[in-house]
């Protein structure tokens, strides 16, 4: 990228030039002795910072391997693995003297050139990871170099007169800071605004919905989950056949379970496969359910079949009877979400699995008499719309972020220009 005019008295500078020596250390060298340990996970690109929660004390002989950067206070640390994404921060003085992954550059400010936090908010800046960006190299995980990043060019005040440079660091530093406290307060707004729409929904859909079966609202039923219909089990086609593979009905797994209405998955089997495999032809409007994921420790995935298809073995599905509403279905469940969670799932260190004996045997509120189809379906255009109302407001919030993510990068192309 081009690199603009500065001020008077300013020059574009390697990293390398204002940057001190780090150094490595070997963990398992001292094998009873714990160490805090900061890799990428460990921080939170959104707000430049450490998660301290999420450090993990470990003793030596148990250091990963790529446990060996040594960072102390003050340092700034930028992960070389897809740049763009600013995995980066400044180390805490209760880091100091701790252990970071090789997977991050190390930048200590030289002493009277630099002052860390100048350093910190330039490479917190898009024009330092634009300059990144067109060195990065590997397809999966597109990442540079240290040497990348230490040629990197940032605007230094007054570089040939350290101490006017340092002052000057300093008063940019507290200009943006003040700046920056003001885009604090507004993410801070928008997080509790966004932390409000899943809540929403959950009351809108106790307020739709009787509570449990020991609520005998008038004009409800309530039916077990294993009457709604016939309950398949899914499975994988044999491998040993490829023509299995690459058809055009889609395969679906939790992984796809991301959106209500699923008519294509990641994968995908032949009419073949399904025929002669133990993966079965799911019919459109199907009720798709997760039986088997990590994720059923906090939630339990629901979603319609939106076209004929086939499910994995970690799923199953619910072809309805003629007398319920797929959508009204896939509701009633959600309704009931923390319940099944709780009641039906048997959590193992890492994958969760629903108990079929205790889910098939749950119950959902259905309206009972004549019309019972059209108030399913008049329950459904009102939550449909609901629903619509929420996406609406989080496109609107997520815009909103957008705009917050612009002003704060809007500050820090003012200040690396010499304009605060």
């Amino acid at each position: 990228m081009s690199l603009w005019d500065l001020p008077s008295g300013w020059l574009w500078k390697p990293i390398a030039d204002i940057a001190e020596d780090t150094a490595r250390r070997n963990p398992t060298s001292t094998p009873v002795d714990p160490f805090q340990y900061v890799d990428i996970s460990s921080v939170d690109n959104e707000k430049g910072a450490i998660k301290l929660d999420e450090v993990r004390t470990i003793e030596g002989k148990d250091a990963p391997s790529r446990a060996r950067k040594v960072i102390h206070e003050s340092d700034v640390i930028i992960a070389t693995t897809r740049p763009y994404l600013r995995n980066i921060a400044l180390i805490p003085q209760v880091l100091d003297d701790q252990i970071c992954s090789t997977g991050f550059c190390v930048i200590r400010a030289k002493t009277g050139l630099a002052d860390p936090r100048y350093l910190y908010f330039a490479c917190r800046s898009q024009f330092f990871i634009n300059q990144l960006i067109p060195k990065q190299r590997g397809a999966n995980y597109p990442a540079v170099t240290d040497s990348n990043v230490y040629e990197t060019q940032i605007p230094v005040p007054y570089s040939d007169e350290p101490e006017r440079s340092l002052v000057e660091q300093q008063r940019i530093v507290a200009r943006i800071e003040a700046l920056l406290a003001e885009v604090r307060e507004m993410r801070k707004l928008q997080v509790a605004i966004t932390a409000d729409v899943d809540p929403l929904m959950r009351s809108i859909l106790a307020e739709t919905f009787p509570n449990t079966p020991e609520d005998k609202k008038p004009g409800w039923e309530w039916v077990r989950l294993g009457d709604l219909g016939k309950n398949v089990g899914g499975g994988t086609p044999r491998k040993s056949e490829p023509a299995y593979w690459g058809g055009k009905i889609p395969w679906v797994s939790p992984k796809d379970m991301k959106i209500r209405v699923i008519e294509d998955a990641q994968d995908h089997v032949t009419e073949i496969g399904v025929e002669q495999s133990s993966t079965k032809l799911i019919p459109t409007k199907s009720i798709l359910i997760v039986f088997r994921s990590g994720i059923l420790a906090h939630s339990l995935p629901i979603a319609i079949a939106g076209r004929d298809l086939t499910i994995n073995q970690d799923m199953k599905a619910i072809i309805l009877d003629s007398g319920y509403v797929p959508d009204y279905v896939a509701y009633a469940l959600q309704a009931r979400e923390q319940h099944l969670v709780t009641t039906c799932v048997k959590k193992g260190p890492t994958v969760h699995s629903i108990v079929g004996d205790k889910f098939w045997q749950e119950k959902v509120p259905i309206p009972i008499g004549s019309n019972s189809l059209n108030r399913q379906q008049q329950i459904v255009s009102y939550l449909d719309k609901v629903q619509t109302e929420i996406e609406e407001m989080t496109a609107l919030h997520a815009e909103d972020t957008k705009l917050i993510d612009a002003v704060e990068q809007a500050i820090l192309a003012q200040a690396f220009r010499g304009e605060l």
